[in-house]
This record gives C-alpha cells, sequence and structure tokens, in this order.
C-alpha cells in the first residue's frame, strides 16, 4: 500500500497514457469493461476504465481483491457458477459479471498495486493465447505506473512527443508494436490486390494489428520485468 500511496496515482485524474490501453483491450478482446484497478485498503480504485462509470467499489467484493493476490491471471469464465462469486452483488446486480480475468500490475520493487481486467457480461472462453496478449498489454501499464517522465502525448498517434532518446519504455513498446501492426494490418489486402488503409484512425489500426496476432506471434515480451 505504500508504494501504491508513492506514485501518487490514487485519485488522479484520467491520463490517455492509461486509457489507450484500455480502450484497445477492450477492443481486442471484444468486452464489456476494461479497467485498470488500483486496489488500495478499503477500495479498488480505476485509474482508467472502460464501459463502466463508477470511479471505485469495495474491495471486499471486488474480483481484483482476488485476482492482486494470484501469481498468474484469475480468470472467471462464467461467474454464476463459481462458488467464489456467484452471490456477488456485481454479479447479481449491475454490472452482471458473467466473464472476468485480471492479471496484477507489480510495480518495479515488485509490490503489487492492482490488476488490467476485462470483463463481460456474458460467460466467456480465454485460451493461452488470450492471456499471453493481455499479459502484454499488462507490460505496457506497468511500464506507465513507473514512468517519471511529463505526460505529454501526440493527440493523433497517442505516443509521446518526446524526443526519442527521452521516450518511456512504455512508449517504445507501443512504437515497436505498432511498427509491427503497420506492416500487418495498416496496408492489409482489400481483396483485389490493392493495399489500404481506409481511413483508420491510429486505435483502430493497433487493435486490427492486435487482432491479426493474437495467436500468431510469439509473446512481444518475454519475461514481464526485463
Amino acid at each position: 500500500l505504500l508504494a501504491l500511496k508513492r506514485t501518487a496515482l490514487l485519485d488522479s485524474p484520467p491520463e490517455e497514457r492509461f486509457d489507450r490501453i484500455t480502450r484497445l483491450a477492450a477492443s481486442v478482446f471484444n468486452v464489456d469493461i476494461c479497467l485498470v484497478s488500483l486496489v488500495d485498503s478499503d477500495r479498488q480504485w480505476f485509474k482508467s476504465k472502460v464501459g463502466i462509470d463508477d470511479c471505485q467499489t469495495s474491495r471486499s467484493i471486488s474480483f481484483c481483491g482476488h485476482a492482486i493476490l494470484q501469481d498468474d491471471v484469475l480468470v472467471v469464465q462464467n461467474a454464476t457458477q463459481d462458488a467464489r462469486f456467484s452471490d456477488n452483488p456485481l454479479v447479481l446486480q449491475k454490472p452482471n459479471i458473467r466473464f472476468y480475468a485480471g492479471i496484477p500490475l507489480e510495480h518495479e520493487n515488485g509490490c503489487r498495486l492492482g490488476t488490467l481486467c476485462i470483463i463481460d457480461s456474458k460467460p466467456r472462453s480465454f485460451n493461452t493465447d488470450d492471456i499471453t496478449l493481455l499479459k502484454e498489454l499488462a507490460v505496457l501499464v506497468e511500464l506507465e505506473l513507473v514512468n517519471k517522465l511529463p505526460n505529454t502525448t501526440d493527440p493523433v498517434t497517442g505516443l509521446s512527443n518526446q524526443p526519442l532518446d527521452r521516450l518511456s519504455q512504455s512508449d517504445m513498446l507501443y512504437y515497436y508494436i505498432s511498427e509491427i501492426i503497420t506492416v500487418n494490418a495498416v496496408f492489409c489486402d482489400a481483396g483485389d490486390g490493392d493495399h489500404q488503409n481506409d481511413g483508420y484512425d491510429s486505435d483502430t489500426l493497433f487493435t486490427m494489428g492486435m487482432t491479426r496476432l493474437r495467436g500468431a506471434s510469439p509473446a512481444l515480451v518475454k519475461h514481464r520485468h526485463q
């Protein structure tokens, strides 16, 4: 909890550097909700959120309170059939959680600060390729959690406009993934031999590329903290 307090992120304003990741995760996995959830002593507070209006919920009923204790991804395919959650208010009432997948977010000192999680109102499976992709996106969040550079991002690309030698690790990884997507998605086959991007914005192109790469590429990051 001390490490979480020292990040000064609790109750801070929304930031594009986190929001771009939750938007992409929600779109790639086609889920109702995606959160960067910071787990405090008695609450989980959402640093970034897609698909939900609440800013926080009680830790006592949170799925993330369970996920943060895991060494790996916590996957709940159908909460109504899981004894830990079947009578949870978040299952019985809005947002009517059925599916949940959350991975702990670690500080550089090893302390767990919260989770990156995806939530859906329908039961669903989650295979090893899905887990790998969620871990890769969690790496981006973790790098932002310890990013000491000013939050200066380009409004079009979502990338930092810092000089190249001052880019955060997260921006460098985001840029690297985007370069892969340029090859795999931006100039996609239009069906008649032509290649085009059809005027998609950067988030959409990123999502298209990540979707195409799912199950077809090795992990972009071999170890979460290298």
